[in-house]
């Protein structure tokens, strides 16, 4: 079981860092990256939960680490699940061999 929730993971943090190849329009300040939730977005006033890279905490770009963790649960589930539980069935049908 620790194994598959390692694959999952490995498979979700790899998804997450290529949705952030994803840039759409995010509001009427500028474009958002990631998907399913915006990880860099333009700042709307200060969050603790958001850190500035790009500018300063009131015009500039943040990187939302709520949004981060969002989207590695959501690829997590969506793709490293699905792929774990396969590449599971695999080894169990490989050693029954």
């Amino acid at each position: 079981m620790r194994r598959l929730l390692a694959f999952a993971f490995v498979i979700g943090f790899l998804a997450t860092a290529l949705s952030l190849l994803a840039e759409y329009q995010f509001c009427a300040d500028g474009p958002g990256r990631g998907v399913p939730a915006a990880m860099t977005h333009p700042a709307h006033g200060e969050d603790p939960m958001e850190f500035p890279y790009s500018g300063n905490e009131i015009e500039g770009m943040v990187l939302d680490v709520r949004s981060v963790g969002i989207n590695l649960l959501a690829w997590s589930l969506v793709l490293g699940l699905p792929a774990g539980l396969i590449e599971r069935a695999r080894r169990r049908r490989r050693a029954a061999v």
